[in-house]
């Protein structure tokens, strides 16, 4: 008897030695070109001096709002109001975060923590020279004299690291 169902014969297939496709040597090999081509392409394409200004940038800006935390922290040092205030000075390269009426008294210098060294010079990117006083507030000020002289930022602080501009608001010393 047949049967009426086509019968189905399954083949066993042997790869020969002119068949078609990729060793795997090969394709590790291509794999290992293209991403060499593509680092160095990549490393074209990034700017180191645009990252260096964003770098800064967040650097300083958190410097910045360390000091003014600091500056709030203190509301019980010190016996006059200059020794109240808290404040953080950029000028020639370099940036440092002081106590105090006068920036320059070395005396008055404090390190930043995690620094060695209580000037911080900054790697490659000019900042726009700035001196920012903090009350016992966190409101800044452009000078701390005493609680009568002092002279409050009226106008938001324009600060340039670099390509990046940072802005620190006025009354509540906020920096974008």
């Amino acid at each position: 008897m047949s049967s009426t169902y086509p019968r189905f014969v399954f083949r066993k297939t042997v790869m020969k030695n002119d068949a078609c496709g990729f060793t795997l040597i090969e394709v590790i090999a291509i794999l290992l070109i293209v991403g060499i081509l593509g680092s160095v392409a990549a490393s074209r394409l990034i700017n180191i001096q645009s990252v260096n200004s964003v770098v800064e940038a967040d650097t300083i800006r958190n410097r910045i709002r360390f000091v003014q935390s600091m500056a709030m922290k203190s509301s019980s040092f010190g016996s006059t109001s200059g020794e109240k205030c808290r404040g953080i000075k950029c000028h020639q390269n370099f940036y440092w975060f002081f106590i105090g009426n006068d920036s320059e008294d070395a005396g008055n210098q404090l390190k930043f923590p995690g620094e060695q060294d209580v000037k911080i010079a900054l790697s490659g990117v000019t900042v726009t020279p700035f001196t920012i006083f903090f009350d016992v507030y966190g409101i800044p000020y452009t000078a701390f004299t005493d609680e009568t002289t002092n002279t409050r930022l009226m106008n938001p602080l324009q600060i340039t690291v670099g390509s990046k501009t940072m802005t620190l608001l006025p009354e509540t010393g906020f920096i974008q």
